[in-house]
């Protein structure tokens, strides 16, 4: 199967996939509350932040990465949509950010396992 390229590939394209979708009339006001409440739960982790640190670790810290990977998620998706001056660094930043915020949850939960204190008898 050979592949053919456009005209229009060889001048490529400048414009975002997404463009090309018809967004329903709301879908803004919808982003924007969803964007708003994103920074409600940011404020709201900030001013846990001094808390966290005298909580004793468990497997249950494993729930945070799925807020911070999704967060992080957006974010990229967020710079590859609007291409800021600057963005590849962000986007650099926010994934060594969240690999290293992974890989010491997984480095912690691995020394609860090997001290045998991972799942506690009951």
């Amino acid at each position: 199967m050979a592949v053919t390229r456009t005209a229009q590939d060889e001048r490529g394209s400048h414009q975002h996939p997404f463009r090309r979708v018809r967004m329903p009339p709301n879908f803004f006001a919808i982003a924007f509350v969803l964007g708003g409440y994103a920074v409600l739960m940011v404020m709201a982790q900030l001013r846990l932040s001094l808390v966290y640190p005298r909580l004793s670790f468990g497997p249950g810290f494993w729930a945070f990465t799925f807020s911070y990977a999704a967060a992080a998620a957006d974010a990229l998706a967020w710079l590859a949509l609007k291409r800021p001056p600057g963005g590849s660094g962000y986007a650099i930043a926010a994934l060594t950010l969240l690999t290293c915020f992974i890989a010491w949850i997984a480095a912690r939960t691995t020394l609860l396992a090997v001290r045998g204190r991972l799942f506690p008898a009951s």
